[in-house]
This record gives structure tokens, sequence and C-alpha cells, in this order.
């Protein structure tokens, strides 16, 4: 069998602008819907309410969010950390399993409420550490990702887990992040029935 390699490198060319003018379509449809969705959203809330007032808590959400940013950009959030019911063992375990320096850590607490304080949770609820710097924790948010850990459940069975170290963000952020995972999801998804399809 001879391959016919130009036939080869033009069909391979071919193929990959192909996949690059689906991409930019399918990425422009995404944002299109969104901004129409926004539109239609920012249309009842104008019918709604005078513009003077639409554009102070506007401001007021904006100034709002800014302070929020500013207040976490030391915080990393790690989640999946197995929970036991002292902070001294979240301290240990940032120090010896994630090697995070114990100068460089201010403080450390669980987000949220404990439903059972009697016994360790099943889901574990977010442990956010606040540190020094915030060099300090973009260095853990760009360097911490996906670090496996071994660790004893409730029945004594051992079994390694993955944890995650994240930036703590505020609310505004963590939705538009969503989105963009979301969308992501949608076009990879999209690709993969395209491709099978074809």
């Amino acid at each position: 069998m001879v391959l016919n390699l130009s036939l080869l490198e033009t069909e391979f060319s071919n193929f990959l602008e192909k996949t690059k003018a689906d991409l930019v379509a399918e990425s422009s449809k995404a944002v299109k819907s969104y901004v129409e969705a926004v539109k239609t959203e920012v249309k009842t809330v104008v019918e709604q309410k005078p513009p003077t007032q639409l554009v102070k808590e506007t401001v007021r959400q904006i100034d709002a969010d800014q302070q929020e940013r500013v207040k976490r950009e030391c915080n990393v959030i790690i989640n999946q950390v197995p929970e036991k019911l002292s902070r001294e063992s979240d301290m240990q375990f940032l120090t010896n399993e994630c090697n995070i320096k114990k100068e460089d850590i201010i403080t450390c607490f669980r987000a949220g409420r404990n439903t059972n304080s009697e016994a360790v949770t099943s889901t574990p609820r977010p442990l956010v550490v606040k540190l020094k710097s915030k060099e300090t924790a973009q260095h853990w948010c760009d360097n911490g990702k996906g670090r496996k850990i071994i660790c004893s459940d409730e029945a004594g069975e051992t079994k390694e887990r993955i944890f995650w170290i994240n930036q703590d963000l505020n609310r505004a952020d963590r939705e538009a992040q969503f989105f963009l995972r979301e969308e992501r999801r949608k076009r990879i998804a999209e690709k993969a029935r395209t491709l099978q399809n074809s």
C-alpha cells in the first residue's frame, strides 16, 4: 500500500480548517444566544425600574463585588479535603499534605455549616485558607490542581482522593466561571456528536 503524502497533508489541512471554522461558528452562536438572553433580561429590568435607580444599583453592586474580590485575593479554597472535627487537623493537612509553609498561613476554616457535628461528613465542606500574600495564593492556585492524597474513610478503608486548590471567588465571579465551563462543555459535546456523525 502506497501512501500519497501530499494528498494526506491536503486532507488533514482541510480537516483542520473545517474544524476551526466550526469551532468559531459554535462559539459565535453561543455568545449571540447569551447576548440575546442578557438583552431580554435587561429590557425586563429597565421596564420595571427607572434608569437612574438601575444605574445606582448596578454601580453599588459593582463596588460591592470589587470590595469582595479585594477581601478574598489572599484566600484559596481547597475542595475534597477529608473533614475531621478539629482546626488543628486542617492545619496539619495544609502543612503536611499540601506543603504550605505554616508561616504563610494566617488562618483556615471550613465554609458552610457542619450538618453532622458527631461524625465525619461524607461530603467534606470546602476548606478556606487565608494566606499572607496574594502572590502565595496565586502560586497555590496555579500549582495545586488535582493533588492526590491517601486517606481512610469511616469504615477504615484507605482510598486515594484528589483535592483541588482554587481561588476564593465572589458570587459574580463564580457564576461567570460556571457559565464559561458550561459553554465549553456544550461545545465539546457538540464537537463529539459531530465527529461521531461524520
